[in-house]
């Protein structure tokens, strides 16, 4: 795809995670500007869910997925569990578009609870775009406890 370099912009953890988050926000801004919303709008967001329902490196039991102001955040989980950068969950739920990709097994509990339970308190389940588009891509498997 042609996309521009200009409009690729690689998060690196070249420096301490904090550090790391605050440059990358940094270059978002200098992309975005300064938006009416206060948080860029991506046209496209495509995320993948945790059989724990973490998306993004937005882990359950992190008070960090909860974050309201930051673009962009330092965190460290998953598993394995090291440092990581991840959008924050408004500007994730500021993209015109956001697509969820979930495939096997594993998935099938979680995705359940989250299409079932909107009070699950999962950090995919707080991915609930503002004025966009929320999309699923579930293959059979994962989707083998919906009705």
């Amino acid at each position: 795809i042609p996309i521009p370099p200009g409009n690729v912009h690689p998060m690196t953890l070249s420096a301490a995670p904090q550090s790391a988050a605050l440059a990358y926000q940094k270059s978002l801004h200098d992309f975005f500007g300064d938006p009416k919303s206060g948080f860029p709008m991506f046209d496209l967001i495509v995320l993948g869910i945790g059989s724990d329902g973490h998306t993004a490196s937005l882990f359950p039991g992190d008070h960090r997925a909860l974050e309201e102001q930051s673009w962009v955040l330092a965190v460290k989980g998953g598993d394995p569990n090291v440092d990581r950068l991840t959008l924050s969950a408004p500007v994730i739920n500021h993209a015109r578009n956001v697509l969820f990709l979930v495939s096997g097994s594993d998935k099938a509990a979680v995705l359940k609870t989250l299409l079932t339970d909107k009070n699950a308190g999962l950090p995919a389940g707080r991915i609930q775009p503002v004025t966009g588009r929320l999309h699923w891509i579930i293959d059979q498997k994962a989707a083998a406890l919906l009705s």
